[in-house]
C-alpha cells in the first residue's frame, strides 16, 4: 500500500518545525536566524539540515515570511492518492452488501489504516526530538484530509477531534467489523442479527453471572463449531448459520449496554430487591394535607444488641402527614403478636389525643397476612388498606419515616447509630473496639457493648417522645375532619384480650376476677336460646385495670359490661361512692323486677284443667320459642352479695 508522508513541521499548528534551508529559502539571513528570539536549534545537522523549532512565530519579527513559508511549504495532496485495501475488499464482499456499500466501506478502511501509519510516523520523529504526542494534536492536523476523503469515498465526515480519535481508536481494536456496526443503518448488514442477540444474552444471563468477555469467548468458540448450544427447555441444538466466526468483547458489550435490553437483561441478574430499589420505575407521589389519612407501619431492628447477641424488633405506626409515631411495640420476636401490640399502642395513643380513626393503613404482608381477611380487611376496621410489595422499599413510607427517626433523634442522643456498610462516612458505626476470636463461632469478631432488653426498649421509648415533641401538636392540628370516632367495641374482637365466660344470675360476667355488669335486661333477648356462654374482650388501661369487657357471642355484638363497683356492707363506714355503687345496682335490680312482673302478666295465664270423655283432635303446629331463658341453673359464689328485703325497701327509696 502506498503512504502519503507528510513533511514534520505540518504536525504542530503552534510548535512549528524547520530546517535551515526553508529559513534560508524564504529570504532569512543566517544573521536573522541566530538573533531571532523564537527561533531555537533543536537538531544540529549538515549542509544546511539543522532543524529549528519556533515557539510562536506570530511573536517573531520575521512573522510574514515564516507564515508565507508555513503555506507554500504545506503539501498538496490528491484525495485518490491512497492504494486500496485488499483484504478489507474481501472481508466486506462476503458480507452479501451492494457494490456501492462495499466500496465505500473499502475505502473508509483504507482511510483509518493510512490514518494509523501516519500517526505512529509522527510519533516516532518526535519521539527523536524528545517530545510527545498528545492526539489531539495529531487528529487536529489531519481533520481536513479526513474529510477530504470522505467526500471521495461516501462515508460520513467527522466535525470534532474527540470524535475522529474515538473513531480510529474503535477500528485500530475492531478492525473492519467496527465500520459494519457504525457506519451501516441497515439491519441486514448487522454481524448481530436478532437470533444471535438472544443467544448473547442468554449466555449473560447464567446463574454465574459471566463478564461479557466470556461471553465473547464462548460465542467465538461456538461459531468456530468448537462447542455445542442447546435449549435447555426443548433439548433443540442451536444452529450455527453465520459466515464469520468471531465476535470482539465491546461488540458483546456494546449489545448488552442497549437500552432497549438492558431492563431485561438487569432483571434476570440481579435480586428482585436490587432490581425494584434500581432498575424499576416507581410510582411518585406527594404527602397527604391531613393527618390521619394513612398511617403505615413498618418493622425494625433497633441498632443495638442484646446480651445474647440479638436486636431488640420494634414495630411502629407512623401518620404519614405529621411522621409522628402513633403506635409502637417490643419484642424479642418477630411475630403477629408484634403487630397486634403496634395497633393497641396506636388505639390507646389516639384516644389518648382525642383523635378519631385513621382513615388508611399501609402495611406488607411479611406479619399482617393471616389478618387479611378480618382487621385488615378493607372496609372492616377500616376504610382503606394499601397492601405493599414485600422488600419494596420505596412504596413504604415507614421505611423512610424509620430513617429519620434514626438519624435524627437517635444518632444525637445515642452512641453506635449507623450502619457498618453506609457509604455516607458520618453514618458509618462500629460496632465496638477491639477484635476477639471466638471460638464458637470459629471467626474474629469485634466486641461490643449490649444492653438489656427493658433498657433497650426504654431507649427506644424516650427517643419516639423527643421525636414526637412537635409531630403530635402538628398531627392533633391538622386531623382529618371525615375521620370516624373509635369504636372501641369493633376493635376489642381484634385487638383486645379475651377470655370466655358465662352470664351469672341474669345480671354479670366475671372476668379476671372481677364482675361486669349487663348495661340492661333487655340485653338477654340477644342470647342464642339456652346459651349464656359467651367472649369477653377486653383492653387494660395505663394502670393494668380493665374498666369495661365487650361480650360476643357466636361472633356477633352483645353489649359493653360496665364493672361493677362494690359498696360497704356497713352503713357506718358508706361514702358517697358507697352510695353512688349501691345506686346503681339497684336501678338493675329494680329493672330486672319490672321486667320478670310484666313479662309474667303478659304471658303466663291461670289455667284450669278438667278431663274430657273424647280427646279432641288438633292440628298440630310447631312452635317456636323466642327469648332467652330467665330461670338459669341456680349458681353460687361466696363472695356474692344477697339483697334483704331491708335493701330492697333503701334501694326503691333511692329511686
Amino acid at each position: 500500500m502506498g503512504v502519503l508522508k507528510l513533511s514534520y513541521y505540518d504536525y504542530e499548528p503552534q510548535e512549528l518545525l524547520f530546517t535551515k534551508n526553508n529559513l534560508l529559502n524564504f529570504g532569512l539571513s543566517e544573521n536573522q536566524i541566530k538573533k531571532d528570539s523564537t527561533l531555537k536549534l533543536k537538531i544540529r545537522r549538515l549542509n544546511g539540515g539543522n532543524i529549528y523549532e519556533c515557539a510562536d512565530y506570530r511573536r517573531s519579527r520575521n512573522a510574514a515570511k515564516i507564515a508565507k513559508m508555513i503555506q507554500e511549504l504545506k503539501p498538496k495532496e490528491k484525495a485518490r492518492g491512497l492504494e486500496l485495501d485488499v483484504e478489507a475488499h474481501k472481508y466486506y464482499s462476503a458480507q452479501d452488501f451492494s457494490e456501492e456499500k462495499i466500496m465505500m466501506l473499502v475505502g473508509w478502511a483504507t482511510v483509518m489504516n493510512e490514518l494509523g501509519e501516519r500517526k505512529n510516523n509522527m510519533k516516532q520523529f518526535r519521539a527523536r526530538l524528545g517530545k510527545k504526542t498528545p492526539n489531539t494534536m495529531f487528529y487536529g492536523a489531519v481533520m481536513e484530509w479526513y474529510n477530504t476523503m470522505s467526500a471521495e469515498y461516501g462515508f460520513s465526515a467527522i466535525t470534532s477531534i474527540e470524535g475522529l480519535r474515538v473513531r480510529h481508536d474503535r477500528y485500530m481494536n475492531e478492525g473492519y467489523e467496527s465500520l459494519i456496526n457504525k457506519g451501516i443503518g441497515n439491519a441486514r448488514a448487522r454481524k448481530v442479527d436478532d437470533d444471535l442477540l438472544n443467544l448473547i444474552i442468554s449466555k449473560y444471563c447464567e446463574s454465574n453471572k459471566p463478564y461479557a468477555a466470556w461471553v465473547a469467548e464462548d460465542i467465538t468458540s461456538w461459531l468456530n463449531s468448537e462447542i455445542l448450544l442447546a435449549d435447555k427447555t426443548t433439548g433443540e441444538v442451536i444452529e450455527n448459520k453465520y459466515k464469520f466466526n468471531s465476535l470482539s468483547a465491546r461488540t458483546v458489550l456494546n449489545y448488552l449496554n442497549n437500552p432497549a435490553s438492558r431492563a431485561m437483561i438487569e432483571s434476570a441478574r440481579l435480586s428482585y430487591h436490587k432490581y425494584g430499589a434500581e432498575i424499576r420505575p416507581y410510582t411518585h407521589r406527594k404527602t397527604p394535607i391531613y393527618s390521619l389519612s394513612k398511617i403505615s407501619l413498618d418493622d425494625r431492628d433497633l441498632p443495638r444488641k442484646m446480651h445474647n447477641g440479638n436486636r431488640v424488633k420494634a414495630y411502629y405506626a407512623y401518620d404519614v402527614m405529621s411522621g409522628a409515631v402513633v403506635g409502637a411495640a417490643y419484642s424479642q420476636k418477630k411475630d403477629e403478636g408484634l403487630f397486634i401490640g403496634c395497633l393497641r399502642d396506636m388505639f390507646r395513643n389516639l384516644e389518648k389525643w382525642g383523635l378519631g380513626l385513621p382513615l388508611e393503613m399501609e402495611v406488607e404482608n411479611h406479619l399482617v397476612r393471616n389478618f387479611r381477611d378480618g382487621l385488615m380487611k378493607a372496609g372492616e376496621v377500616f376504610p382503606f388498606v394499601r397492601w405493599c410489595a414485600p422488600t419494596n422499599s420505596q412504596e413504604k413510607h415507614a421505611e423512610n419515616l424509620n430513617r429519620v427517626k434514626k438519624y435524627s433523634v437517635e444518632k444525637r442522643n445515642q452512641k453506635d447509630i449507623g450502619r457498618w456498610w453506609s457509604k455516607v462516612n458520618t453514618n458509618v458505626a462500629e460496632f465496638g473496639g477491639e477484635r476477639y476470636y471466638n471460638e464458637q463461632t470459629d471467626r474474629y469478631e469485634l466486641k461490643q457493648k449490649t444492653y438489656d432488653y427493658d433498657t433497650l426498649v426504654a431507649d427506644d421509648l424516650a427517643m419516639v417522645e423527643k421525636y414526637n415533641s412537635t409531630r403530635v401538636e402538628k398531627l392533633k392540628q391538622c386531623a382529618n375532619p371525615n375521620a370516624p370516632k373509635i369504636e372501641r367495641e369493633k376493635f376489642a374482637q381484634y385487638l383486645g384480650e379475651s377470655v370466655k365466660t358465662s352470664i351469672r344470675r341474669n345480671q354479670y360476667c366475671r372476668v379476671q376476677y372481677s364482675n361486669y355488669q349487663l348495661p340492661n335486661v333487655s340485653v338477654l333477648t340477644k342470647f342464642a336460646p339456652n346459651n349464656y356462654g359467651v367472649d369477653a374482650y377486653y383492653f387494660e388501661d395505663e394502670n393494668g385495670e380493665i374498666p369495661e369487657v365487650y361480650l360476643y357471642q357466636n361472633g356477633k355484638f352483645i353489649c359493653v359490661c360496665k364493672k361493677i363497683v362494690e359498696f360497704s356492707t356497713a352503713r357506718a363506714e358508706w361514702t358517697d361512692a358507697d352510695k353512688e355503687a349501691m345506686t346503681e345496682q339497684m336501678k338493675y335490680i329494680k329493672n330486672f323486677d319490672k321486667t320478670i312482673k310484666e313479662e309474667r302478666k303478659a304471658r303466663v295465664r291461670k289455667l284450669v284443667t278438667e278431663e274430657i270423655s273424647a280427646p279432641i283432635e288438633r292440628e298440630e303446629v310447631e312452635v317456636e320459642i323466642v327469648g332467652a331463658d330467665l330461670n338459669p341453673p341456680a349458681q353460687t359464689a361466696s363472695t356474692e352479695f344477697y339483697l334483704s328485703e331491708n335493701w330492697a325497701a333503701e334501694g326503691k327509696n333511692l329511686l
